[in-house]
C-alpha cells in the first residue's frame, strides 16, 4: 500500500464508480481497476462490491476511508494551493442552482472574466442532489436547507413581486389585501404538480389555489406575459416587466419575504482554491 493508491481509493470511494473516477481523473477504467484490486490484495480484504450500479463500499472499505480521507483531501489540497502560487487559477467549476438562478448566473460568468483559464459548468435543477454522485462542487439551493453532510453559507436573499397585467387589472380589479387574493386568477410556483400555493407576505401567509402552476419560474413568466392572472416572480424578473411589458405590481405595501439563498458544499473535504475563491467571490458582490 501506498500513498498514490490511497488517493485513488478515496477518489474512488467519493465518487462511487470507476468510470465517473475515471472522468474527474482521466485515468482509464481499466488501470483504476487493476490498481484497486492490486490494493485490495495488498492489504488482503476487499474493499468494494462489484456490481452494475457502481461499486458499493464492504465495512473494511468504510473504516479504511474514514481514517484516511480526511488527511488525502488536506494532501491533495496543499498541492492545488503550491501549485495554484505560481499558476493561474484554472480548472472546471461544478455549480448546481435552481431555475431562473440569475444573479447567481450572473456571479459565475463575471468569475470567469476574471478567470479565464476556468471552465464553468451548471446543472440547473431543484431536487435535492448527492454532490458526490452528481459531481457538483457547490450546489444554490433557496429556503429550508438538509445540511447533515454539507456546510451551507448564505450568499444572498431573494425578493419577489406579485405582478399583473394590466389586462387583468381592467378586468379583475385591484386587490385591497392579500386576502382579496383568493378571489383573483392567481399563478406561481408549486412543487411535485400540487396547484396550491403559499404565499408569504412580510407579516402573513395566504393559501392559494393556482389556474397555473409550475417548479419552473420561467414558465410561471412567460404565462405572466399572456396577461390571465396575478403572478408572484423574483424581483429581477418582475422588474423589467413593470418597466417595459404594461404590468402593475400588486399589494406593494404588504412586502415580501426575503428567500435566503445558501451555497452547500461537502462537509468532509477541504475546499480547493477554485471553490474557495468562487465562495469568496459570491460573498464580495453579495455584500
Amino acid at each position: 500500500m501506498n500513498l498514490d493508491d490511497l488517493k485513488l481509493f478515496t477518489a474512488i470511494f467519493q465518487a462511487g464508480s470507476l468510470s465517473t473516477t475515471s472522468i474527474r481523473l482521466n485515468i482509464a477504467i481499466a488501470t483504476l481497476s487493476r490498481r484497486l484490486s492490486e490494493l485490495e490484495k495488498s492489504l488482503q480484504t476487499q474493499l468494494f462490491i462489484r456490481g452494475k450500479n457502481g461499486l458499493t463500499p464492504t465495512a473494511k472499505g468504510i473504516y479504511l476511508y474514514e481514517q484516511v480521507h480526511l488527511s488525502i483531501d488536506h494532501l491533495l489540497e496543499t498541492e492545488r494551493q503550491l501549485q495554484h502560487q505560481q499558476m493561474p487559477l484554472s480548472g472546471v467549476l461544478r455549480l448546481s442552482t435552481p431555475s431562473a438562478c440569475e444573479p447567481i448566473w450572473t456571479w459565475a460568468n463575471t468569475f470567469r472574466q476574471c478567470h479565464p483559464e476556468v471552465m464553468i459548468y451548471i446543472q440547473v435543477t431543484d431536487r435535492v442532489i448527492d454532490l458526490i454522485a452528481d459531481g457538483i462542487d457547490i450546489a444554490f439551493r433557496v429556503g429550508n436547507l438538509q445540511t447533515e453532510n454539507v456546510i451551507a453559507r448564505k450568499v444572498m436573499a431573494i425578493h419577489t413581486q406579485w405582478i399583473a397585467h394590466e389586462n387583468v387589472i381592467a378586468q379583475w380589479g385591484t386587490p385591497k389585501t392579500p386576502q382579496d387574493l383568493i378571489h383573483f386568477p392567481c399563478a406561481g410556483w408549486s412543487a411535485d404538480g400540487q396547484n396550491k400555493m403559499q404565499w408569504q407576505f412580510s407579516n402573513q401567509s395566504i393559501e392559494l389555489k393556482g389556474i397555473f402552476t409550475s417548479n419552473d419560474i420561467y414558465a410561471i413568466a412567460h404565462f405572466a406575459k399572456q396577461g390571465t392572472a396575478i403572478c408572484q416572480l423574483p424581483d429581477y424578473l418582475a422588474k423589467p416587466l413593470i418597466e417595459n411589458e404594461g404590468f402593475v405590481e400588486i399589494l406593494p405595501d404588504y412586502g415580501s419575504k426575503a428567500y435566503p439563498i445558501h451555497a452547500l458544499y461537502l462537509a468532509h473535504r477541504y475546499p480547493s482554491t477554485l471553490i474557495k475563491k468562487f465562495l469568496d467571490f459570491c460573498l464580495e458582490q453579495a455584500a
